[in-house]
């Protein structure tokens, strides 16, 4: 079983520990239960970015300068950007509802 925290993945074994009859070997990270045996291990989603290859990027500042001249955004207009998968099960869709009422609020 596969967590992206180690928390979460601590959290699971603790609570299969204290609702289960079954077998933990922490060591292992492994639980044994009805004749099965199942590893609990974390993998992390993000990946850290190198911090010398940060120093070579542009600052911020240049970054937005650059978006706004690729897509004629005039300098007073305000952006939202998102960066996420494009995944129904993930509430995309909630997060677009979401959206469309941020703007009803608040269209300026």
């Amino acid at each position: 079983v596969g967590f992206h925290t180690q928390f979460h993945a601590n959290n699971f074994t603790e609570s299969v520990d204290r609702f289960m009859e079954s077998r933990i070997e922490r060591a292992d990270a492994a639980i044994s239960y009805g004749g099965q045996v199942t590893l609990v291990h974390s993998y992390p989603i993000s990946i850290e970015w190198p911090a010398e290859l940060l120093k070579c990027l542009p600052s911020v500042e240049e970054c937005r300068a650059r978006v706004r001249r690729r897509f004629k955004i005039p300098a007073g207009a305000k952006l939202c950007v998102g960066v996420e998968r494009l995944d129904y099960t993930k509430g995309i869709l909630d997060r677009f509802h979401a959206l469309e009422e941020l703007f009803i609020r608040h269209p300026e």
